[in-house]
């Protein structure tokens, strides 16, 4: 089952494939939308300058902007932030999973069950 997903990951996801060049119907598929839904963000994206439409080996494309790409250089910087702290909650989650004394990545608190 495909884990939901909120809007942020959506725009992230499409912004990564606009990078290289994506059509409508290729974002629908690769990211599972529904067409409704893909228009919704590829207007939104495109209305505030981060993607723009080219004709691309007789297809039309998606492409980022200088302004995407920025957007798209933060979101990943958000993306990683957000590993380290999922990385760090599964521990938790998890209590079989914690020793005695373990620590955590860049934390130099010890602790215990």
């Amino acid at each position: 089952m495909r884990q939901r997903r909120d809007s942020t990951r959506i725009i992230f996801e499409i912004l990564l494939l606009s990078a290289s060049g994506a059509s409508k119907t290729g974002i629908i598929r690769k990211l599972g939308l529904s067409s409704h839904m893909a228009k919704k963000y590829i207007r939104f994206l495109t209305q505030r300058g981060h993607l723009r439409l080219t004709m691309s080996d007789g297809a039309l494309r998606y492409m980022l902007t200088t302004k995407g790409e920025m957007f798209l250089s933060h979101l990943s910087e958000i993306e990683k932030e957000l590993e380290a702290f999922l990385k760090i909650t599964r521990h938790f989650d998890n209590p079989h999973e914690i020793s005695q004394e373990r620590t955590l990545p860049g934390n130099p608190l010890l602790y215990s069950e």
